[in-house]
C-alpha cells in the first residue's frame, strides 16, 4: 500500500546545533528539467549558500556546496521568489556527501531521493519502514506456530512502533515521525489516551523545544474526536454534489453508512455492487448511504454512478472532511447509527471477513433498536 507523505518539519531543534569543527563537501544532483525554478542550500542559521562548482552533463545538473554545519536545509521553489518544499539534512563523518534527486517527486516519495554520507528524514522513515516489516514477519511466524492469533496483529505492530520511537528518540526528526507517521498509520488501532500516555512517559521529557511540544501535542489532540468505534461521529459541515448543505445535527437520529471510494480505485469498485444491494436491502428500513468521492475529476465519479446505478447522495474530493474522518487509505466504511455513535470502522476490521458480513449484521441490528424506540 502506497502511502504519500506530505512533510511539514518542524525547526525548533535547527538552534540547538553549533558549527561543525571541518567543512564538508556537498553534490546536489538533479535532472535539468526538473519543476522547480529555485533551488537554494542554506547553512545553519539560515545563511544562503553559493555553489562552488556547477556541471551539466546528460541531462543532469551537479551543483557542490561546502558546508560548515551540522545541519543544512534545501529549499525548493516553484517560482524565482518562493520556497514551497523545504529538506533539512544532518551532516555525517563523511567529508564528502552527496544527494540525487531522479525527478521532482522525489521529494515527497522516501526511498527515491540517492544519499550518501549525511542524514535526513527519509533515513529515519525508511529505518522505521524496515523495523516495522521485520515486525510484521516475526508476527506472522508467531501465528503460523500458533502463539498469536492474526486479529492480534495491530495492537502487535503498534507496540513494535512505540519500540522504535523509544529507541530512536534522542534523533531530532523523532517528533516528526511520532506526529506524522506512527500517530497517522493506516489501519493503526492507536487511540487518544494510548497516544497521549506514551508520549507523556517515552518521548516528552526527550524534546527541549516548547513549540516542538505544542505541535506534537496538537497532533495528538486530533486523536480525541477521531471516528474511533465507540466514539461519537466528529462533527463536519459539508455539502453534496447537487449542493445540499449536511451536518453532524442535519443527520442526528439516522443511521448513516459512510462510502469513502473512487473511480480510479479498483477494490472501491469491486465493493459499489454489493454496496448497492446493501442499500436496496436496508435504505427503505431506515439506512441513509453516503458516499464521498475522492475522485480528481466529478466526471469520472458520475460516470462510475452510471454504470453501477448509485443513487444515494455524493460529496465530491472534499479534504476536510477527509481529515475530519481520518481517511488513509480507501475504499472505507464508516457506519454511524442513530445515537450518532461510531459502531464500525472497517479500518478496525482488516482482521474479519471482506464479504460485508459483520457490517450487514450490525447494520440489521442498529436498525432493529431504532424500530423498537420508535
Amino acid at each position: 500500500m502506497k502511502i504519500i507523505l506530505t512533510f511539514v518539519l518542524m525547526i525548533s531543534w535547527w538552534t540547538v546545533y553549533s558549527q561543525k569543527n571541518q567543512t564538508s563537501s556537498l553534490e546536489l544532483t538533479y535532472p535539468e528539467h526538473i519543476r522547480y525554478k529555485t533551488i537554494e542550500v542554506l547553512s545553519w542559521g539560515g545563511k544562503l549558500l553559493n555553489a562552488i562548482t556547477t556541471n551539466s552533463a546528460k541531462g543532469k545538473v551537479q551543483l557542490t556546496f561546502n558546508i560548515d554545519s551540522d545541519i543544512f536545509a534545501i529549499y525548493f521553489g516553484g517560482n524565482s521568489t518562493g520556497r514551497n518544499d523545504t529538506l533539512y539534512f544532518m551532516t555525517g563523518k563523511e567529508k564528502i556527501m552527496s544527494i540525487e534527486l531522479p525527478d521532482s517527486f522525489s521529494l515527497r516519495e522516501p526511498g527515491l531521493m540517492k544519499i550518501s554520507g549525511l542524514y535526513n528524514f527519509e533515513v529515519l522513515y525508511q529505518e522505521y519502514r524496515n523495523w516495522l516489516d521485520s515486525a510484521g514477519s516475526y508476527f506472522n511466524s508467531l501465528v503460523a506456530s500458533g502463539q498469536k492469533k492474526s486479529n492480534e496483529r495491530e495492537d502487535f505492530l503498534l507496540t513494535s512502533e512505540f519500540d522504535f520511537v523509544k529507541s530512536n528518540r534522542n534523533n531530532p526528526y523523532m517528533p516528526d515521525l511520532f506526529s506524522m507517521i506512527v500517530l497517522n498509520r493506516p489501519f493503526s488501532s492507536i487511540t487518544y489516551a494510548i497516544a497521549d500516555s506514551f508520549y507523556l512517559s517515552e518521548l516528552e521529557p526527550y524534546i527541549s523545544a516548547s513549540t516542538t511540544k505544542d505541535w506534537v501535542e496538537s497532533k495528538i489532540a486530533v486523536l480525541k474526536n477521531g471516528p474511533f468505534e465507540g466514539n461519537s461521529c466528529p462533527s463536519f459541515a459539508t455539502k453534496t454534489l447537487d449542493g445540499k448543505k449536511m451536518s453532524k445535527e442535519s443527520l442526528a437520529g439516522k443511521n448513516v453508512l459512510w462510502v469513502f471510494w473512487a473511480s480510479w480505485c479498483q477494490p472501491c469498485m469491486k465493493e459499489l455492487p454489493v454496496l448497492k444491494q446493501l442499500g436496496d436491502d436496508f435504505e427503505k428500513k431506515g439506512l441513509k448511504i453516503i458516499g464521498v468521492s475522492l475522485d480528481w475529476d466529478s466526471t469520472q465519479m458520475i460516470k462510475a454512478m452510471t454504470r453501477f446505478k448509485i443513487e444515494w447522495p455524493q460529496v465530491f474530493n472534499d479534504k476536510e472532511l477527509l481529515k475530519t474522518f481520518r481517511i488513509n487509505p480507501i475504499p472505507a466504511l464508516i457506519f454511524v447509527n442513530a445515537d450518532g455513535k461510531v459502531v464500525y470502522n472497517s479500518y478496525y476490521r482488516v482482521s474479519e471477513p471482506d464479504d460485508f458480513s459483520v457490517l450487514t449484521s450490525i447494520i440489521r441490528k442498529e436498525i432493529r433498536a431504532r424500530s423498537l424506540r420508535n
